[in-house]
């Protein structure tokens, strides 16, 4: 070991109690982020191993931040329509493109919006998270139940037009996709001229509906409900679930993305499954406890002034030797 190797202790552990801080205080900053996953640093012995092998000598503390993104948060009523809590497993499905070419996002915090693409003529609007991601779910397949499956190719980005109608029209289908002539024969009516007197009428159609409010079920069914006072199915939101979820890439505003440990995506109906379900008006809140990070703070701390005692016996230590030498 040579002289200035006492060094190395001391500042790898310095190093390492910095890193807990900063997981620390990012904690405490996120504490009343909805769906944020606190995070703790984890510290292990480091050894430094010698050319022939024979011999390792001490290398101080290595630390590792862990994510734990599987810790359930405590579901608090927002009584805003647009929010949606998970409660158990699962993953809402997000993507930064409106035509979901970009990379598919996870995330736990359902704080929803609309977002308006291309304002004019031409506008669409969109359910979006709080990061600006589209959120994916399944369509609607117009005769009261969804389109789904069980992986990406089956989700579609959510659309949310105002002036969509319950009943969107009339469809034929041509063998060969060709076209279609429809010709309205009136050879066999018959009107006969005079006064005439209407006994009675009745109507079983609706007039057109604008789009007027949204909500979401335990089953992650979106709802719409028009101003001619019909609603409808209009999307279905997936559960996603992954084998490893604390191995999952970090992205940011409490977003994760599929890594090589966190295993592949698997999307489940929530009325289906026993992995978990949807809670309309309501958010997931911080797992962040503000008393267990501030005892963390108070040992690390503790921790950190050791080590800095450590560094400052070390370079006594060097110095007095030097000046024996002189």
């Amino acid at each position: 070991m040579t002289t200035f190797s006492i060094f190395t202790q001391p500042t790898s552990a310095l190093r390492a109690n910095s890193l807990a801080f900063n997981v620390i205080g990012d904690n405490i900053s996120n504490a009343a982020t909805p769906g944020y996953k606190a995070a703790d640093t984890r510290f292990r012995e480091q050894i430094i191993k010698t050319d022939s092998g024979s011999f390792a000598s001490f290398g101080g503390v290595k630390p590792n931040i862990q994510h734990f993104v599987d810790k359930q948060g405590i579901i608090t009523a927002t009584n805003q329509p647009l929010d949606v809590a998970i409660q158990g497993k699962g993953f809402f499905v997000t993507n930064a493109a409106s035509d979901s070419s970009d990379e598919f996002q996870f995330t736990r915090a359902g704080e929803f919006g609309i977002t308006v693409v291309d304002p004019g003529p031409t506008e669409s609007a969109f359910l979006t998270d709080i990061r600006g991601n589209f959120v994916h779910g399944w369509p609607s397949d117009g005769a009261g139940g969804f389109t789904t499956g069980t992986d990406f190719s089956s989700l579609v980005p959510i659309q949310i037009d105002s002036n969509a109608t319950p009943f969107l029209a009339v469809a034929t289908t041509t063998a060969g996709a060709g076209t279609t002539t429809v010709t309205l024969d009136i050879a066999d009516l018959n009107e006969f001229s005079g006064a005439f007197t209407v006994l009675t009428q009745s109507s079983n159609g609706n007039v057109g509906g604008e789009l007027q409010s949204l909500s979401v079920t335990d089953d992650g069914v979106i709802e719409g409900v028009f101003s001619n006072g019909l609603s409808r199915s209009l999307y279905k939101l997936p559960l996603a679930t992954v084998v490893s979820p604390n191995l999952l890439d970090l992205r940011a505003n409490t977003h994760y993305a599929i890594s090589l440990g966190s295993g592949a995506v698997t999307l489940f109906e929530a009325d289906l499954t026993e992995q978990g379900r949807f809670l309309g008006k309501s958010l997931e809140t911080s797992t962040t406890s503000i008393e267990n990070e501030f005892a963390k703070m108070i040992i690390n701390q503790q921790a950190y002034s050791s080590n800095v005692r450590a560094y400052t016996v070390a370079e006594e230590m060097i110095r007095t030797a030097t000046d024996l030498k002189q």
